[in-house]
């Protein structure tokens, strides 16, 4: 019966890309090809994958460019959403504001208890550290998964380790949009990726995406069937812009 399993559920479900445009493409045909039906709390119908992993190789270069996908469809993401996310990650003022504006912020989150600093001065005096995680997802939002009051966070929370003088960084998603949320996400969280080696003198490594329920919303399938159809194109931001970015 477990190999009868198996083999009905044979889907390859870890994505290994060369960047964020790469990953992007095979992510969305993956979930649309393979993902089942699913209905959430909401009565939000999707198309769902559980459990993928998405390794995204370092970067070509280590001068802070970060690719995002350039999709000419309408309503498709585009990087100045992804720029704005970003810079709510790498900024500390913009992280407060959009906490302020909404339930929750990522950045805000990832600066409790002054984590980023401590991961940082963790990391230049031990490189060989495991402990540099840091949640984003609490125990403040257990009341909140009811879906009767406040959003609780997509990310539960991101680690950071160094391996061969490159740091590594990883999110961890219980759930990620991949047709629309996906990109800004990873643009992100690979600024902040960008930003921490940059403190630290190091170069960019590896960045690694889990999705515990990737999924594409049935409202979001017109787009998606478009999108699949498309070849790869991307535009490029860099780090910088994102901290400059308004």
């Amino acid at each position: 019966m477990m190999n009868d399993f198996y083999k009905i559920n044979n889907i390859n479900k870890n994505i290994d890309a060369i960047d964020i445009t790469d990953a992007y493409h095979k992510l969305v045909k993956l979930v649309n090809k393979n993902g089942k039906t699913a209905v959430d709390q909401r009565n939000d119908v999707s198309k769902q994958v559980y459990g993928v992993t998405v390794r995204i190789a370092p970067p070509i270069n280590n001068n802070g460019d970060i690719d995002h996908p350039k999709i000419n469809i309408l309503g498709a993401p585009n990087i100045e959403q992804a720029k704005y996310f970003a810079n709510s990650i790498v900024k500390t003022e913009s992280a407060v504001e959009m906490a302020n504006e909404f339930d929750y912020s990522y950045g805000d989150r990832l600066r409790n208890n002054n984590a980023l600093a401590v991961h940082a001065s963790v990391l230049k005096k031990e490189p060989s550290s495991r402990r540099c995680w840091t949640p984003i997802f609490n125990s403040t939002d257990i009341d909140a998964i009811d879906c009767t009051g406040r959003e609780v966070p997509c990310c539960v929370g991101v680690d950071f380790q160094v391996d061969n003088g490159k740091l590594n960084f990883m999110s961890v998603f219980r759930s990620n949009d991949v047709a629309l949320a996906f990109p800004s996400d990873a643009v992100g969280f690979r600024a902040l990726q960008v930003a921490m080696a940059g403190m630290l003198g190091m170069e960019i490594g590896e960045y690694l995406h889990i999705i515990s329920s990737a999924h594409i919303r049935c409202s979001d399938q017109d787009y998606v069937d478009a999108f699949v159809e498309t070849k790869q194109s991307r535009s490029y931001t860099n780090l910088n812009e994102i901290m400059e970015f308004k």
